[in-house]
């Protein structure tokens, strides 16, 4: 298994323990055409190569905002090194 796989299923594992899980269905792994339709639309030219390929996210779920109802999109990309890790850890209240 290469290192990517282990850090998708670590991303999983955390997720599920957050309550989303593939099996839900309120967390898609790349595709998210079965899950999130109007995202798997929107992402239809999203290549990072710019060649309008199709564009997919490793993962992609949406979460309620804390005091809001509001939704966000995540986004995450997972990457087999940290070479290029961009980390924020900056809390906000």
């Amino acid at each position: 298994m290469a290192n990517e796989d282990f850090i998708k299923q670590w991303v999983i594992d955390q997720l599920r323990v957050l309550g989303y899980s593939l099996e839900k269905r309120n967390l898609a792994k790349e595709s998210a055409e079965n899950v999130f339709p109007s995202l798997y639309k929107a992402m239809g030219h999203a290549s990072k190569k710019q060649n309008s390929n199709r564009g997919a996210s490793d993962f992609s779920y949406f979460v309620t905002g804390k005091d809001t109802n509001d939704q966000y999109l995540i986004l995450i990309e997972t990457k087999d090194d940290n070479s290029v890790l961009d980390c924020n850890n900056k809390v906000t209240t």
